[in-house]
């Protein structure tokens, strides 16, 4: 068999063995999106019938200064030392993303800034889109907190409470004016494109 379907079955054992009721699998990746094409393609002969993609879009500037502040797990190491690195990288995430834009039916993107400060509307999307009735559900209520390894809790303390919109604009008191004049240098189409004001 070929790679997606050892990945496939993987996921199928852990449902079966941790929650054999569940009506749907849920996998987090953050680099999923170059693999997009293969996979659909790889999908029950390529119609992608079940499949379905979730992309959320985060400021740059948050998401890099979370990664700069944020040691990888297992060690000392930030996730990112270089902003220009990580803002490149972030536009290529983007442009990936939005290569696939047409495919609605498939993928739904988000804007992580909607999701926590436009919560209810954005499970309701997610709800009509992914076919599974997502009404009530908070972070409170999941057994993902009770599942999860200790180095990966310590860097997601908050993994278990309600979205805190007063956080979004954190990156501010974290960057130097440099960092935010380089993030914003490199990635100024993708800000614009999806009206992320500038510093």
């Amino acid at each position: 068999g070929t790679n997606y379907d050892a990945f496939r079955a993987m996921l199928n054992y852990y449902a079966e063995h941790h929650k054999p009721e569940a009506k749907a699998t849920v996998y987090k990746a953050e680099r999923i999106s170059a693999l997009m094409p293969k996979i659909i393609q790889a999908h029950q002969g390529g119609n992608g019938e079940g499949l379905k993609f979730i992309s959320i879009l985060r400021d740059p500037r948050a998401v890099i200064a979370s990664q700069m502040h944020t040691h990888i797990p297992g060690t000392s190491e930030p996730m990112t030392k270089n902003p220009v690195w990580t803002a490149l990288r972030w536009n290529r995430f983007v442009r990936q993303v939005m290569h696939y834009e047409s495919y609605s039916n498939i993928q739904k993107i988000i804007k992580y800034e909607d999701l926590i400060n436009q919560t209810e509307d954005c499970i309701e999307g997610m709800s009509e889109f992914l076919g599974i009735n997502l009404e009530g559900i908070t972070p409170e209520k999941g057994e993902l907190k009770s599942i999860l390894p200790e180095e990966i809790l310590r860097i997601h303390p908050l993994i278990d409470q309600s979205p805190q919109a007063q956080r979004i604009n954190d990156w501010k008191f974290h960057l130097r004016k440099n960092q935010i004049y380089l993030i914003e240098k490199s990635c100024k189409s993708q800000l614009e494109r999806f009206a992320y004001e500038r510093h």
